[in-house]
């Protein structure tokens, strides 16, 4: 019986993989393509328009008429960033839907209208 050679598979084998993983990365950078200036310009004033709509939704979801104080809290740095994040994983998850997405729309919408209502800090992680 002739013994089994291992350095042909084993040199293939690495080839295959060595392939596969520059075919990976070749679809990660297809996928990452930088934006043309005029296509993000678009995307910037689209993003503007959606966060002007969202944050009129949110403000009338969270009441009908919001207090000075409410207010404040929603103009405030930390009101206009917690806003964002909320928008950015409602629009996350339009794209790609799924129950983790979903979850994290969920939790930052919630400790926006929380912060607005209350004005009491989400914890920390």
């Amino acid at each position: 019986m002739k013994p089994i050679r291992l350095f042909p598979v084993v040199a293939f084998a690495v080839a295959l993989l060595g392939a596969s993983s520059l075919w990976l990365m070749y679809r990660v950078w297809q996928g990452q393509r930088p934006v043309d200036e005029h296509a993000q310009e678009q995307l910037s004033d689209q993003g503007a328009m959606n966060q002007r709509e969202m944050q009129g939704k949110l403000t009338e979801q969270v009441s009908g008429t919001l207090s000075t104080l409410q207010q404040e809290r929603m103009d405030s740095p930390l009101g206009l960033a917690m806003f964002r994040k909320c928008l950015e994983w409602t629009e996350f998850n339009e794209r790609h839907a799924s129950d983790t997405t979903l979850a994290h729309e969920r939790q930052a919408c919630s400790e926006y209208r929380e912060y607005v209502r209350s004005g009491e800090l989400p914890p920390e992680n």
